[in-house]
């Protein structure tokens, strides 16, 4: 089997995550450490991709205005254009995306996307300062991000898009056939294709030492942050999920990430797997270069440059709070590789996880209040969607 040279198993990044507070936790919960020599048999994974979606790309966008094949697309996955007159590729693709496996459970599908709407302004805090912070301290997932020039367009647009995504496809029967989270999976998993024909036709891209650009292995790390990362900073903020409810959101990722194109076998199920699987991927990468800072820092500085909230003095505040979260969230040493500077208002995290804390008791013991967080939640969501995003909802 031949290695990529981003494929270390003597890697020190992640390695303080591991031994701070969530990390540590999550292992103790394993029955034993994985032996990291595991990593091996996810290899093959690192150069493995979405060919069909590929197939997509050079049959209905090579010579095309992008946008203007991707709307084309779009009407098709929305039932605006009859299907039977798209090209192979792309009938081929909505066919398998409009399948719902037989694994699917519609109930369970339910429950995870009420758990991301009772989740509130939390919810969009611990994607913004945990799971994607944490991911930047991998040299290699960010790569395409860096080839596609995505730091030099700006963190503010990254960050509207990824709410914009994430808003979309948690909504109630969102992920049905022609729906907004249906066709954001179809619009998110062709411009994952198309960054990387393009990072492979036009770029200096090293299959030998990259693998390929956004493989499944990283595409399934990166929605490990969506759910086992995304519910451990939950609970890190005073927020609880159930045994069933973490069931849920594995499941609900699990169909999102089948929409999007990975093969359902290589998604978790649960804590154990899902721990495991975070551990061997990160215990392989290369620790945090200057490309990685640079992602940081441009994310740090991202409330500055936002439309929203139109004061400097306000824009400066909301600069420190994602800072606080980010220290209280990833932990000192994590910060420090990724040179975020100390926040101005460290307390203020702690204050948001004691009120998270009383409100989660509220809704354990009382029905009606838990069915107003899911309610009122989606609804803070939805101004914060809004707010970061071009067009409002």
């Amino acid at each position: 089997m031949d290695f990529p040279k981003r494929f270390n198993l003597h890697t020190t990044a992640f390695a303080d995550y591991w031994k701070f507070e969530d990390g540590k936790q999550m292992l103790e919960e394993l029955d034993e450490i994985p032996n990291i020599d595991q990593a091996k048999q996810f290899v093959p994974l690192l150069f493995e991709r979405d060919e069909l979606a590929d197939q997509v790309i050079h049959e209905n966008f090579i010579g095309k205005p992008f946008h203007h094949a991707l709307s084309e697309a779009t009407n098709y996955a929305a039932g605006r254009r009859t299907l039977e007159n798209a090209a192979p590729a792309l009938q081929k693709m909505i066919d398998q995306m409009q399948t719902i496996p037989d694994w699917v459970d519609k109930k369970l599908l339910d429950l995870g996307r009420k758990v991301c709407n009772r989740s509130g302004k939390s919810g969009l805090i611990v994607l913004r300062n945990y799971s994607l912070m944490l991911g930047y301290q991998s040299a290699a997932i960010n790569k395409p991000l860096i080839a596609t020039g995505a730091l030099h367009s700006g963190a503010v647009k990254r960050i509207a898009d990824t709410t914009s995504f994430w808003y979309s496809v948690t909504g109630k029967n969102a992920l049905k056939s022609g729906e907004s989270g249906f066709t954001s999976c179809l619009r998110t998993r062709i411009v994952h294709a198309y960054s990387r024909v393009m990072i492979k036709d036009k770029l200096d891209w090293k299959l030998d030492q990259q693998g390929e650009p956004l493989n499944y292995w990283d595409m399934v790390a990166t929605y490990l942050g969506f759910s086992l990362v995304f519910m451990r900073g939950l609970n890190k903020l005073g927020i609880s999920i159930s045994d069933q409810e973490s069931k849920a959101v594995y499941h609900l990722w699990k169909y999102i990430g089948y929409l999007i194109g990975i093969p359902p076998q290589i998604m978790p199920d649960d804590d154990k797997a899902a721990i495991q699987s975070l551990y061997l991927w990160s215990k392989t990468q290369p620790e945090a270069d200057a490309d990685s800072i640079a992602l940081a820092q441009a994310l740090h500085f991202e409330p500055l440059q936002s439309p929203w909230p139109p004061r400097i003095t306000e824009k400066k505040f909301i600069q420190q709070v994602n800072l606080s979260f980010n220290y209280y969230l990833i932990g000192e040493r994590s910060c420090q590789i990724l040179e975020l500077p100390r926040p101005k208002h460290p307390a203020v995290a702690k204050l948001v996880t004691g009120i998270n804390k009383v409100d989660d008791q509220i809704g354990r013991s009382a029905e009606a209040y838990r069915n107003w967080q899911i309610k009122h939640g989606r609804a803070e969501q939805l101004i914060i969607r809004n707010r970061v995003c071009e067009s409002p909802i």
